[in-house]
């Protein structure tokens, strides 16, 4: 006789296959001595530091050990032509929390702006929007096309995100692994 297939469902989304395996979250970051987020259009490439737009931001990050993180930008900001780099800075003898430094600079002297505000151990208040300057970042993978889950979900759980004053929710380039 003939035999029958009965299709199983399978579901390949990264915290499934997780939560299956059992995976523990605690200790999968990446390691960084800081991260550089930087506002970058849209559509990101599969690994978003090689945007035309960063130039050399991307060897730059590297070179101070900080995790490029590209975030979508603020359509007025990107109409003005002027793009948000913010750098939680770790580096030091004894690491006890990241110091925040953030500006908004000219898309066209990014490269320049981004090398100074990096190798700044302390940056002009006027230089820094004062909403800027006591923000909490938290980064929200959206990154569609590296990782098919986080383009959707990621997109989707931002665009329900309940905001404060003092919290930004940034929709960000992959964040690194691929589990949850």
């Amino acid at each position: 006789g003939a035999m029958s297939t009965i299709p199983i469902p399978v579901d390949l989304r990264c915290v499934t296959q997780a939560r299956h395996l059992a995976l523990d979250p605690v200790g999968t970051a990446a390691p960084a001595a800081g991260f550089l987020l930087v506002e970058l259009p849209l559509p990101w490439p599969r690994d978003a530091g090689t945007h035309p737009a960063l130039g050399t931001v991307s060897a730059l990050a590297q070179r101070h050990q900080m995790r490029l993180q590209a975030i979508v930008p603020d359509l007025g900001r990107a109409a003005r032509g002027e793009a948000l780099v913010v750098v939680h800075d770790g580096a030091g003898p004894r690491f006890t929390a990241y110091e925040r430094r953030a500006a908004v600079v000219p898309v066209a002297q990014l490269e320049a702006a981004v090398d100074e505000l990096v190798a700044s151990s302390a940056l002009a208040p006027a230089a820094t929007p004062a909403a800027e300057r006591a923000a909490i970042d938290v980064l929200l993978c959206a990154h569609g096309t590296r990782d098919r889950c986080c383009g959707s979900l990621g997109t989707a759980l931002h665009a329900r995100s309940m905001g404060r004053p003092d919290v930004h929710m940034w929709r960000t380039s992959h964040l690194g692994g691929h589990r949850f």
